[in-house]
């Protein structure tokens, strides 16, 4: 077999329950030359007995002899990746068709690009839609996001072997998880990172998943990756305890008595941000990425405030007016009439 163009790279562990439909994702591609590796972490359900039915020439099996992790297991699978590109996936997430055809024929397009991403659809674990995930484009935007939350998701990303793996040295392994937000911070820091505008990708959400089972390690780790951003963005103003505090909360809920101090330290930030990296001009992407935190604050405040959850909704259409056309109008009407109520449907819902 020649040398790939891309190498398909998933780590897994357990993932028995939503294998067969991650891995026909990728085995479905419309661009057909690749290599899809496969690292079994010690894997203990029938995983990889799963991978191992199927007989497709491109997938290559590696499994580690003991438990070593997610982040370990991606950077023996960045040593072992044969393809000038790396596109990740994780063991429960999917890939649509066209996803490989897309990012590789950008990647080539435009050379100074260091990686790729996408927009995405949010699955739960029966499969069935659970909403989607818009995200920022262009750079300066992925950046601006960046300074709150991880604006890539890491089963979206195409990048360039040889900038991740022999220039950056791949992934941090001091991070056992929140290890592509680390990554993605020092790979924007110095080469242009951008996401597409399809759905490229399917992210599972599950209560399996990292994101639900190591809520306290990721939260330490991703206030540990802001506080490093924000300082490298701004080299020598200094930020209080509350400051980082209020920022980092942003990604959960903000209560209705944070709103005002968060978008006064927003707004100082939002000024500084764009004198250094646009010019005093924000995009239209920036705008709408703008419009999209707003939108979000207004979103998670609806069951605790419909007031102030309007003002925010309101200030999201101001800032970029396409937005209105895109809201889930009917859930939001819903969950501002039922307020705290809607919390408890929810949780029952889920019970069930």
């Amino acid at each position: 077999m020649s040398t790939p163009s891309v190498t398909v790279l998933m780590p897994v562990y357990n993932c028995a329950r939503y294998l067969n439909a991650a891995i026909e994702s990728i085995l479905a591609q419309t661009h057909r030359d690749f290599e899809f590796l496969i690292i079994d972490d010690a894997s203990t359900d029938s995983s990889l007995s799963i991978i191992e039915a199927y007989s497709d020439r491109r997938i290559r099996v590696v499994r580690n002899p003991a438990n070593l992790g997610l982040t370990r297991s991606l950077n023996i699978g960045l040593r072992l990746a044969s393809g000038e590109f790396i596109a990740r996936q994780d063991g429960d997430d999917i890939s649509m068709p066209e996803r490989l055809a897309t990012q590789l024929a950008f990647l080539e397009k435009n050379a100074d690009v260091a990686l790729v991403g996408s927009q995405a659809r949010l699955l739960d674990e029966f499969g069935r839609s659970r909403g989607r995930r818009d995200l920022p484009l262009e750079p300066a935007s992925i950046r601006w996001a960046n300074l709150f939350e991880n604006p890539i998701p890491h089963s979206s990303v195409m990048f360039r072997t040889r900038i991740v793996r022999d220039e950056f040295g791949g992934y941090d392994e001091t991070f056992g998880c929140c290890q592509d937000y680390e990554l993605w911070s020092r790979l924007m820091a110095r080469y242009p990172v951008w996401n597409l505008p399809g759905r490229l990708a399917g992210l599972r959400e599950h209560s399996a998943s990292v994101t639900a089972t190591r809520k306290e390690e990721a939260s330490r780790l991703v206030r540990l990756v802001v506080e490093r951003n924000l300082h490298d963005t701004f080299p020598g103003r200094a930020f209080t305890e509350e400051e980082l505090r209020l920022l980092i909360q942003y990604r959960a809920h903000l209560a209705p008595e944070e709103v005002a101090p968060f978008h006064h330290l927003y707004s100082e930030l939002k000024a500084g941000f764009l004198a250094r990296f646009s010019n005093h001009t924000a995009s239209d992407d920036f705008r709408r990425t703008v419009a999209l935190q707003f939108a979000r604050i207004g979103y998670n405040l609806l069951t605790r405030d419909r007031f102030l959850a309007a003002g925010q909704l309101a200030k999201a259409i101001r800032a970029w007016p396409p937005i209105a056309l895109r809201q889930p109008w009917v859930r939001i009407a819903a969950l501002g009439l039922l307020g705290p109520h809607a919390r408890r449907l929810h949780a029952m819902r889920r019970g069930h």
